[in-house]
C-alpha cells in the first residue's frame, strides 16, 4: 500500500513539474487549459474544426544525462548567433536541431520537453518537440497549451498517430510522433518503442 501512494505522490510531482513547463513566446500568446480529464480530449477540443492553424502544446518529463537543446532556426538566425534565436512555428524555411553541443544549451540537463502538434481544419499536420530553452515565435498565433498532462496519456496518443495505416498522416508525422515518444520518461515509452521495431511492423512504420 505504502508504494502504491508513493507512486501516485511521484506521479503527482511530475505533472505538477510539467505543467510549469510553458514555451517562451513572441509574436503570439498562450491559453492554458488542464488535460487532467484525458490528454486526446482536451487535445481535440482545443484543436477544434477551424481553418487554423491551431497549435496545442503540453509539456513531459524527460531523462537526459546531458544539457541539450531541441529547437529549431532559419540560415539567417544561424549566422547570427550560431543558435536559434526564435524558433517559428510557421516558418517554412527552418531547420530542426536537437544536440547535446549546441550554444544554446544549459549548464543542466532539461528535466522536460515540449511537445506541439498543428492542426488545420481538424486534422494533425505537424508535431515539434522543443525544449524550454527553445524560444517560439508563435506567428500570431495563439497556442492552446495543456497542464496536467500524463506521460503514458502522451505515449498512447503519440502511439495512435504513427500506428496509423490509413493515408492521413504523412511519414514525417509519424517519424515526429516516435520521436517524440522515445524522449518520455516513462517506462511506457519503451514498450511502445518496441512495438515500432518488431519484424512484423509494416514497412512504412
Amino acid at each position: 500500500m505504502k508504494n502504491i501512494f508513493y507512486s501516485l505522490f511521484v506521479a503527482t510531482l511530475a505533472i505538477s513539474a510539467a505543467s510549469a513547463q510553458q514555451p517562451h513566446v513572441t509574436n503570439g500568446k498562450i491559453d492554458s487549459a488542464s488535460a487532467a480529464a484525458g490528454l486526446q480530449a482536451a487535445v481535440q477540443q482545443a484543436a477544434g474544426n477551424g481553418a487554423g492553424p491551431v497549435w496545442v502544446g503540453y509539456a513531459v518529463p524527460i531523462t537526459d544525462s546531458k544539457p541539450r537543446n531541441m529547437c529549431c532556426f532559419g540560415s539567417d538566425e544561424l549566422q547570427l548567433s550560431g543558435c536559434c534565436g526564435s524558433c517559428r512555428l510557421e516558418g517554412e524555411h527552418s531547420s530542426y536541431s536537437s544536440n547535446t553541443d549546441s550554444a544554446c544549451a544549459q549548464d543542466q540537463p532539461q528535466t522536460h520537453a515540449l511537445v506541439l502538434l498543428r492542426y488545420s481544419a481538424g486534422q494533425l499536420t505537424r508535431i515539434r518537440v522543443f525544449t524550454p530553452n527553445c524560444a517560439v515565435d508563435a506567428s500570431g498565433t495563439t497556442i492552446r497549451w495543456l497542464t496536467d498532462a500524463r506521460p503514458r496519456d502522451s505515449i498512447a496518443m503519440l502511439a495512435a498517430f504513427a500506428d496509423r495505416t490509413d493515408d492521413s498522416l504523412t511519414r514525417q508525422i509519424q517519424d515526429s510522433a516516435i520521436f517524440a515518444i522515445a524522449i518520455h520518461a516513462d517506462a511506457a515509452a519503451d514498450e511502445a518503442l518496441s512495438r515500432f521495431v518488431a519484424a512484423d511492423r509494416p514497412e512504412k512504420i
